[in-house]
């Protein structure tokens, strides 16, 4: 409703003085826009990060201490994404440290020019995957995790999953793996900054904004390499079928 609000405590993390703020529901595209995310990070079911106002409201109690956190994605949603992993005792991320401004990963596109020395991976590629990257090769990484022994790259799909549309995004990310090893300009920033997510362990993350996925649906997915997390309540969590 226009013009209403809740008044929120918000702790400090570096301080951890509690201060309080005025939220409504506009608020929230000042997160978006300034890269933040705001957080209840001591619910007892573990952190809970709100896209909207609605979803702050149904949980609100004026009790409840907030953070207001860098999320280091795209968007919210990206950032529950990566909380969600984070809480799983079987995946190897257990903190989000490795989280990474993905608008400052500027091998996120890569220009391909025709005559440029790299155009013949795009049609090796394609003899090899039956796939051909656009020769803007720009891929929707919402969020990048990047460690010595195991990185991530993560997306969210809204509604039902187009496995069609999850397989292009899973072929645009082999691309990115399939050009650092394979391209001539080795020293390039481009090169450089893949070569470091390729050394280690890469996993695919993609969290789809339904309860549930059917078997045939992961099963679909597995054969991507993609672990897919489906929302539950106000969470994501890995689909283990």
């Amino acid at each position: 409703m226009l013009g209403e609000f809740l008044e929120l405590r918000i702790k400090d993390p570096g301080t951890g003085a509690i201060s309080r703020r005025k939220v409504e529901d506009r608020t929230f595209g000042y997160f978006q826009n300034m890269g933040q995310a705001l957080v209840h990070w001591d619910h007892p079911e573990g952190p809970v990060a709100f896209t909207n106002f609605e979803d702050l409201r149904s949980m609100y109690h004026p009790d409840n201490v907030y953070r207001i956190v860098n999320r280091k994605c795209a968007y919210v949603s990206t950032y529950e994404v990566a909380l969600g992993v984070v809480k799983d005792p079987l995946e190897p991320f257990t903190h989000l440290d490795g989280l990474k401004y993905t608008k400052d990963i500027t091998c996120i596109t890569l220009n391909i020019n025709r005559q440029g020395p790299d155009f013949p991976l795009v049609e090796d590629f394609y003899k090899k995957y039956k796939y051909r990257p656009p020769r803007l090769a720009q891929i929707d990484i919402d969020g990048l995790w990047v460690g010595d022994q195991h990185s991530a790259l993560l997306t969210t799909f809204r509604g039902t999953p187009e496995l069609a549309e999850v397989r292009n995004w899973a072929l645009h990310c082999q691309f990115f793996h399939y050009f650092q090893a394979n391209t001539r300009d080795a020293a390039s920033a481009h090169a450089k900054q893949w070569k470091r997510v390729f050394d280690s362990q890469v996993h695919l993350y993609v969290g789809f904004s339904v309860p549930r996925l059917t078997t045939l649906q992961f099963a679909e997915l597995t054969k991507m390499r993609v672990k897919p997390l489906v929302r539950q309540g106000m969470r994501y969590v890995l689909c283990r079928i």
